[in-house]
């Protein structure tokens, strides 16, 4: 074997420390995430209240997102993530309480998802931005590529544990102290990263550096056409909040059976993380992110029209493969292309993105269930994500000719 693919996985150990806390922490939001979708289903049964679940953990993020991407270039990027998975650790010893005081409040549980966007505001650009000084130039794919892989781990673990510990008996509550162990993990593994230096001593205002993060992005066409085409395919096409309803109502399924579909796509995922890991993508780039956007969306049309609980996990599965191919040459493109001093507030950009895609596509989701009807709206959805990736090729030729992995001689 040659000596590149032996040494596939060694990466220097600070980076592994960040990578695991960083399992540990997206372990733990995930299993919550998974918990709290079937707490608010269970007590109102309206698909609108798990939309309203992911708008109320995106309205902060979206809000203190300039302040996270200046923060995460003048302060130590690493002690911002341990802080972030202390406070995590808070947020579900919080639910704990709630749970096991039986007091099922869905407006409590709605701050605490205020809570919990405010965290993730700040520890996203801060780990994005944290790896790329933590390894070498050659690393830095590599470090992406396993990054990315353990962020599905994290999907994979987090849901399908989440789903399995959610009971009639005891509720959340289980699924819940997972979320406890997993954070204080995430913050215990961290302490091993050593402090960082902050890329810039000062910067101007707030408004000053977003709307240099903001600038750059928008004046590189090819990490703008990349990162907005995933805010628009996941923003439609996404079905994660519709899950809930399709497990009790569509698939008449259990708690087991819906664990195992919020799990799908990261199985999926996992799988391509593999195959990338062992067979990197060089070549045809731009071609290959736009055919895994169109796959994504694909895949999840095959899902929404489906009756059936096995042919709904393997579209799941490979809608969790494709968006897993997007996401490496994504975060190839903008870890590449963006200088280390701009890398906070990029980063930020670039959460905010991640994040509208995510929970705002969650309220997304439950606003048009509400309206169509749960499985219209996830044919809508599919539909939009297919004809936003033909648009997309359109408007972003840049991105689409975009051919090897050595980004920084475009």
């Amino acid at each position: 074997m040659p000596r590149s693919e032996r040494m596939l996985w060694s990466l220097p150990m600070p980076a592994v420390r960040m990578l695991c806390t960083r399992l540990c922490t997206f372990m733990a939001s995930q299993a919550m995430s998974t918990a709290i979708a079937w707490h608010v289903y269970s007590i109102t049964k309206q698909p609108l209240a798990i939309g309203l679940a992911g708008l109320a953990e995106f309205v902060p993020m979206f809000l203190l997102s300039p302040f996270a991407g200046r923060l995460g270039d003048t302060r130590d990027r690493r002690a911002i993530v341990l802080i972030g998975a202390v406070c995590s650790f808070l947020t579900a010893l919080i639910l704990f309480t709630l749970t096991l005081a039986r007091l099922d409040s869905v407006t409590a549980i709605y701050a605490v998802l205020v809570m919990s966007g405010a965290i993730r505001a700040f520890v996203g650009p801060a780990q994005q931005a944290l790896l790329p000084s933590l390894v070498s130039a050659d690393e830095l794919p590599r470090a992406v590529t396993i990054g990315t892989l353990f962020a599905q781990f994290g999907m994979l673990g987090g849901p399908a544990l989440g789903g399995l510990l959610c009971t009639e008996a005891f509720g959340p509550l289980f699924a819940y102290v997972l979320s406890l162990t997993l954070s204080a993990l995430g913050a215990f593994t961290m302490l091993g990263v050593p402090k960082q230096r902050a890329a810039n001593a000062a910067l101007g205002s707030v408004w000053e550096t977003l709307q240099q993060g903001l600038h750059f992005v928008y004046d590189n066409k090819i990490i703008l056409g990349s990162i907005s085409l995933d805010l628009a395919a996941v923003l439609l096409g996404g079905v994660v909040a519709l899950l809930p309803v399709y497990a009790r109502d569509i698939l008449l399924t259990s708690g087991a059976g819906y664990g195992l579909l919020r799990a799908s796509p990261a199985i999926g995922a996992a799988i391509m993380g593999f195959a990338i890991a062992r067979y990197p993508i060089r070549h045809h780039m731009g071609h290959i992110f736009f055919a895994s956007v169109f796959g994504f969306g694909l895949a999840t049309l095959v899902f929404a029209l489906s009756k059936n609980l096995v042919l709904s996990i393997v579209a799941l599965a490979i809608a969790g493969a494709a968006d897993m191919v997007s996401m490496v040459v994504r975060g190839l493109v903008v870890q590449a292309l963006t200088p280390m001093a701009m890398r906070g507030r990029v980063s930020a950009v670039n959460t905010v993105f991640i994040s509208a895609s995510n929970q705002l596509g969650e309220f997304e989701s439950g606003l048009t269930a509400h309206w169509l009807g749960t499985r219209r709206a996830a044919v809508v959805g599919a539909c939009g994500t297919l004809l936003c990736t033909a648009l997309f090729m359109a408007m972003f030729p840049a991105l689409r000719k975009v051919d090897t992995v050595k980004l920084s001689k475009l």
